[in-house]
């Protein structure tokens, strides 16, 4: 997040709206974001506080919408209906008993009335994303009806971007209003995650292909926030049924989700808090569905560039915990993944590990309050399956070099 929205949004109480106008000094600066905003740019925007961590702004302006939308598609009907029974009235009988049309300009009134009404898609369509709004504001958990809603507005978000951006090319200040849409139709389906249930039909409404798809968008922050909305659906919870998420990994799968995340990697600068964020959640996700699927490993370590990305990033000198993770999750691939994929990892593994634990030769880890080694022990398994240590090898014991 830019240090303009930081400072903007303290401003701010919850449910108020405002628009900030942000300076290239607390925006993107010389940098600029791609082609999307070049350096040196102001930046303005109309923003509305919807939620402090578990407290939320009541969803009053998404009732007030969808209860104006509602009101407008009502009277059109009932202004149809009131034209078609003039035009009733209108019709006479001449002296043998037969009906004299009425009047053209009667008829047509009629006819012009019921097109509205039955031509009005639009006005349909935002009246059910209003009230998609509404009802999210207020429930956690989704039904059938509201997530085919959802769905229907991240389509409808992707292609207006599409649009957008393929129109104005070079106006960023043309399509940005169409991002933000997209962002939050991303955002809104956030509360699936605490329903697997409907992951099946998630997978029906061929949603997956179309949230996958912007993980290569050219707006990174987009990116971002389709790998964070993955990271909470392949979380595992206790409650779920396995064949539920069982159905959400095999779709993920089949479009090619570990490759896309995997590529993504490089794009991400760590020194920002959001990127590194992704990082983590594209790790997590990986190691969410080898516990669902164990041939995920092998998977991952074959088809992507994952395991040589984790060695490399196990060289960087910063220890953060990005890196334990890196540590981590390569052990895991390494043991689900078999001997084979072990004998052709394993000694590049070994030799990037060492180098990451040496650093501790001049100094051993520091204690935290609590006794332990500040962050975590790397663990790496590598001998073949009938000479495994009962416990994984540890690079480090608690306190020791």
């Amino acid at each position: 997040m830019i240090r303009g929205w930081e400072e903007g949004l303290l401003r701010l109480t919850l449910g108020e709206k405002a628009r900030l106008h942000i300076s290239s000094d607390l925006a993107y600066g010389p940098r600029g974001l791609g082609s999307i905003i070049p350096p040196n740019s102001d930046l303005m925007f109309d923003v509305e506080l919807l939620q402090i961590g578990e407290k939320k702004a009541p969803a009053r302006d998404a009732k007030a919408l969808y209860e104006k939308l509602k009101r407008e598609l009502e009277e059109k009907e009932r202004k149809a209906r009131e034209a078609q029974q003039e035009e009733e009235e209108g019709r006479k009988v001449d002296a043998d008993g037969f009906a004299i049309p009425a009047g053209r300009g009667v008829k047509r009134k009629a006819d012009q009335m019921l097109s509205d009404v039955i031509e009005d898609e639009e006005l349909d369509e935002l009246l059910a994303l209003a009230g998609a709004e509404a009802a999210a504001a207020e429930v956690e958990e989704l039904d059938e009806k509201q997530l085919r809603v959802l769905v229907h507005r991240l389509e409808k978000a992707i292609s207006e971007n599409v649009k957008m951006r393929n129109k104005f090319p070079d106006k960023p200040e043309k399509f940005m209003d169409s991002e933000v849409e997209l962002d939050a139709a991303i955002q809104a389906l956030r509360p699936l995650a605490t329903s697997s249930e409907l992951y099946p039909l998630f997978v029906e409404l061929k949603a997956v292909p179309s949230l996958l798809s912007l993980l290569t968008h050219e707006n990174i922050d987009v990116a971002i926030s389709v790998t964070r909305l993955l990271f909470e659906l392949t979380e595992p919870d206790e409650e779920e049924e396995p064949e539920d998420v069982l159905a959400l990994t095999e779709e993920l799968l089949r479009n090619k989700a570990l490759h896309l995340l995997v590529d993504n990697l490089p794009r991400y600068n760590e020194e920002e808090t959001e990127d590194a964020t992704a990082v983590h959640n594209t790790m997590a996700i990986v190691e969410h569905l080898v516990e669902v699927k164990e041939e995920v490993a092998k998977v991952v370590s074959k088809e992507t560039k994952l395991i040589p990305w984790l060695l490399e990033r196990l060289q960087k000198p910063k220890l953060d915990a990005n890196t334990f993770y890196a540590a981590e999750l390569l052990d895991i691939l390494l043991q689900a993944g078999g001997p084979e994929v072990r004998v052709s990892q394993g000694e590049a593994a070994v030799e990037a590990l060492v180098k990451a634990v040496a650093r501790y030769r001049k100094g051993r880890p520091r204690r935290s309050r609590r006794g332990g080694v500040r962050g975590e022990s790397m663990e790496l398994s590598l001998l073949p399956d009938d000479r495994q240590p009962r416990e994984p090898t540890r690079l480090w014991e608690d306190g020791g070099g």
